[in-house]
């Protein structure tokens, strides 16, 4: 998707660039899973807890989740890894997800500028899904996709690309 494909090495330099990892001169950030992650998403661990992922941070879930949302599967190492808000209504947070901002794009927001590729709009950046893979493991196929023109896309900086989360084949994990 994106400008760098499906081509990985092509990812990294742009996270790279973007100052996330380790650089050839020995610099970096703190960079850790869920950076690479979407915002507006509910995620879950193997004990079946759910919680809502906004902004970097998990807030456990309330109440249950309706049967036709499903939550993604993330490694107890990840969910230990991201920081915790206070417990929430889930259909409350995504709600002022959704009215968090006046711009055109909100936060969490799926947008695309008619050439196949997908992003997201999270703290001021435009953020690139790095394949069709990513959007369907996140569980965000068939939702809305508002569509943007070009200069507006390219006007926005960009943030980290977004990935699809491990595939999980050690249930203990």
């Amino acid at each position: 998707m994106s400008r760098n494909g499906g081509n990985p090495h092509k990812w990294v330099q742009q996270v790279k660039a973007l100052g996330a990892v380790r650089s050839d001169s020995g610099t970096s950030s703190s960079c850790q899973a869920v950076d690479f992650y979407p915002t507006g998403v509910i995620i879950r661990d193997q004990s079946g807890r759910k919680y809502w992922l906004q902004g970097g941070r998990k807030f456990l879930c309330s109440e249950d989740i309706e049967e036709n949302r499903t939550a993604v599967l993330v490694s107890m190492l990840d969910i230990n890894s991201i920081p915790e808000g206070p417990v929430v209504d889930w259909l409350s947070a995504r709600a002022e997800l959704a009215n968090s901002t006046s711009d055109a794009l909100k936060e969490g927001q799926l947008f695309s500028c008619g050439d196949g590729n997908i992003y997201q709009w999270q703290q001021g950046t435009r953020r690139p899904f790095v394949s069709k893979e990513a959007v369907s493991r996140w569980m965000l196929e068939g939702s809305e996709i508002q569509q943007i023109a070009q200069e507006k896309l390219y006007a926005a900086p960009e943030g980290l690309p977004i990935i699809a989360p491990p595939v999980l084949l050690n249930p203990i994990l």
